[in-house]
């Protein structure tokens, strides 16, 4: 299995919105796969792989935050904008 990757917030700061919702969901589905496949692996005893399953799943869950920070970053900086009556300081 390969290894998940966390993912670095001033990278994913260059992505749009539209792009980090998407992110969010397909995440969102990913923990719900590797759940059952946790769950498949613990049942039939392959302790080690539901182990490794399990790696995966925190590092994906951060990343889950990591995107939910960016995002929350990006709505407040055009609720802020909005509210001075300028254009949105990003237009990802």
């Amino acid at each position: 299995m390969e290894e998940m990757i966390e993912f670095e917030i001033d990278v994913l700061k260059l992505y749009s919105y539209g792009m980090l919702m998407r992110m969010n969901i397909k995440l969102g589905k990913s923990v719900v796969l590797f759940e059952e496949l946790k769950e498949c692996y613990r049942v039939t005893g392959l302790l080690k792989m539901a182990a490794q399953v399990e790696k995966t799943l925190i590092i994906v869950n951060e990343n889950i935050d990591n995107v939910k920070l960016v995002m929350t970053s990006k709505e407040s900086d055009a609720l802020e904008s909005f509210k001075f009556g300028m254009e949105p300081l990003s237009k990802n």
